[in-house]
């Protein structure tokens, strides 16, 4: 027997999730700030953006002067699609359009060995609601 709390559970499916990565040699650290000679500073508070909406205007973190070109995002047809999704405007590092993010971390092993996140535009998913 389910717990009453249990009942109704939601999901999210997201289609084509891209993965956000680092190129091999590309550098990166987490702060409130630029660090110098860094290819890319994200957020040290990127987890916060898990399973949320990110419009925008919000700022992930900062990028160096490789740009955007520290970054891919690989798409199933094996296209780096990076630009559809993030954008450097003033050197900062923001979304395109509304994505939601989600595997994000702050740990930069995992960040530099995995990936940064994994992104998919906002209204490219539904709420699924699983009946008992």
């Amino acid at each position: 027997m389910l717990d009453a709390d249990c009942a109704e559970t939601k999901f999210e499916i997201y289609t084509s999730p891209v993965r956000v990565e680092l190129k091999s040699g590309s550098t990166l650290s987490f702060g409130q700030a630029l660090h110098v000679g860094v290819d890319l500073t994200l957020d040290e508070d990127v987890e916060r953006f898990n399973f949320q909406a990110v419009d925008p205007e919000q700022p992930l973190g900062w990028l160096g002067e490789r740009g955007l070109s520290a970054l891919q995002a690989i798409n199933k047809h094996g296209k780096n699609v990076i630009k559809d999704f993030l954008i450097e405007r003033n050197g900062e590092l923001f979304p395109v359009r509304p994505l939601k993010l989600f595997m994000a971390t702050a740990d930069s092993d995992v960040a530099r060995s995995d990936c940064l996140f994994y992104a998919v535009c906002a209204s490219n998913q539904e709420a699924v609601v699983e009946a008992p």
